[in-house]
């Protein structure tokens, strides 16, 4: 199993509708708003790093009023 976390910066007062959005994607696993340089964090889960690139590259970067996305890619888990 293949996790990446993404930190997404979106335009003021956008948070909770691309919350909802994130969280009816199957491979979000967890999804929570933040305080700080990133607005929300996205916790993917996908069978291989490709799936995870397409996820983001199909999915989240063509949601409506998102500024940056950082994807962290999980390298090991114990």
């Amino acid at each position: 199993m293949n996790i990446s976390y993404v930190l997404i910066s979106c335009e003021v007062g956008a948070e909770k509708s691309i919350l909802a959005e994130l969280k009816s994607l199957e491979s979000v696993k967890e999804v929570s708003g933040l305080f700080g340089g990133y607005d929300i964090i996205v916790k993917l889960e996908a069978m291989s790093e490709e799936e995870i690139k397409d996820i983001v590259v199909s999915k989240i970067r063509n949601l409506k009023k998102i500024r940056t996305i950082v994807v962290l890619t999980v390298k090991e888990t114990p």
